[in-house]
């Protein structure tokens, strides 16, 4: 069973053709099993689908499972997902969420708590209609993980949640799930995943009405990252609204 640290190395979701060639090499390189060639092969799916080669990674993942290593729990969860991701990416939603669910429960019955966390993801996708409830089965997962690299799901579904309540119009909570988000990356996450969990908390701050707690938020992080053009355009849209303020507005809080 491959480690998904290994595949965080494999994978660049900003770069899926560089992605399916490392995939492939690894593939190739003769270092692994019947069962983790069979794991690789769906990630080079994977990376074949957000390229939009939706047959060719089709074409993949149906030789994976009418293969011997199919039988193993992992490598047909694994098969579910994508399947399901290319079904979604497809709008096909409906069967979408029924892949997505039996790759949910097959997870939770072999003990694959990582692929589990990433099917519920995945549902909260497909199924919008139901994401709150989806989202916070996948943190109850995620939350209780011993694995670290699976705990770090707690920043991206805390985030999640946090944009599906701005989105409604619920920045109070909105700014809970994203302030959950800061602590989760702080605590197991990557320099990325905590600029941004801070930048969202800042953002926040922002549509609230809360401009000096939103402007020392975004000038910290234009001191550690002055290339970062979300919070040039973060720290126009404070000033700009701090410009229009009346003098007897309060902030917000």
């Amino acid at each position: 069973m491959l480690t998904q640290e290994l595949l965080d190395i494999l994978w660049d979701f900003s770069d899926p053709a560089g992605s399916e060639d490392r995939l492939r090499q690894a593939l190739l390189s003769g270092r692994y099993d019947d069962v983790e060639q069979a794991e690789l092969a769906t990630q080079i799916a994977r990376a074949l689908s957000r390229q939009g080669l939706f047959d060719e990674a089709k074409e993949v993942l149906d030789e994976v499972a009418e293969s011997p290593a199919s039988q193993e729990p992992v490598v047909w969860a694994r098969v579910l997902l994508e399947r399901g991701r290319i079904l979604n990416s497809y709008g096909h939603k409906t069967l979408a969420t029924t892949l997505f669910e039996r790759g949910a429960n097959h997870a939770a019955l072999h003990g694959l708590i990582f692929l589990g966390v990433d099917a519920l993801h995945m549902l909260a996708i497909a199924d919008p209609a139901h994401a709150e409830g989806w989202t916070l089965k996948a943190l109850d997962l995620a939350d209780n993980a011993e694995d670290p690299r699976t705990a770090q799901w707690s920043i991206s579904l805390h985030n999640n949640l946090g944009w599906h309540f701005d989105d409604a119009g619920d920045h109070w909570a909105a700014l809970h799930h994203f302030r959950l988000a800061k602590i989760a990356a702080d605590e197991c996450g990557t320099d990325a995943q905590k600029h941004i969990s801070q930048w969202t908390v800042g953002r926040c701050l922002r549509a609230m009405g809360r401009y000096e707690d939103a402007l020392e938020i975004q000038e910290e992080l234009d001191a550690n990252d002055p290339e970062d053009p979300y919070v040039k355009d973060e720290l126009n849209e404070i000033l700009r609204a701090m410009a229009e303020r009346g003098p007897d507005d309060d902030d917000g809080s």
